[in-house]
């Protein structure tokens, strides 16, 4: 029989394949890891979300705060820092999480074994996606570090009397 233990749930399958679930009814759960990662992975997920809307604001393709170049730029930096805490937070999440099941698989006869599942790796991922675009929207924000040659200049006329389409 396989348990599979979640952050939300508890899952077992036997050995016909059926899988069966029961969710965890309280917000009390008696481990504190469960606790703490639950709390951990909410808080990655709101700061995310507010990160969105923030970095959104900041970008120099909305309309948005049009005129105000430099707290355009502020706004922009400030969401791409929301999204590196929100890659931070999960990132300890999934690192504690790894390091208990390491913890427990080392120790000797132990019949239930956890291994790293799935969802850990998704985390990670999710982790390193947050850091590295909360990164980039901070260093592509800064309007004295594009380079001059991107923006287009109107073309210079020999002649300005004549009309050229």
């Amino acid at each position: 029989m396989d348990i599979i233990e979640g952050l939300w749930m508890k899952c077992s399958m036997d050995s016909s394949s059926q899988v069966k679930c029961i969710s965890y009814n309280s917000f009390l759960h008696p481990s504190v890891e469960v606790r703490v990662g639950r709390a951990m992975m909410i808080l990655s997920i709101a700061l995310s979300g507010i990160g969105v809307f923030v970095g959104l604001a900041g970008l120099s393709c909305t309309k948005c705060l049009d005129g105000e170049d430099r707290l355009k730029d502020k706004v922009a930096v400030t969401g791409g820092c929301l999204f590196i805490l929100s890659g931070l937070c999960a990132l300890s999440t999934t690192s504690w999480f790894i390091y208990e099941i390491v913890a427990d698989f080392q120790k000797e006869k132990q019949e239930n074994r956890k291994d790293i599942g799935r969802s850990l790796f998704a985390g990670f991922i999710a982790a390193f996606l947050c850091v590295f675009g909360g990164v980039l929207l901070c260093i592509c924000s800064k309007t004295h570090l594009r380079s001059s040659a991107n923006v287009s200049k109107p073309p210079k006329f020999k002649n300005p009397d004549k009309d050229y389409v």
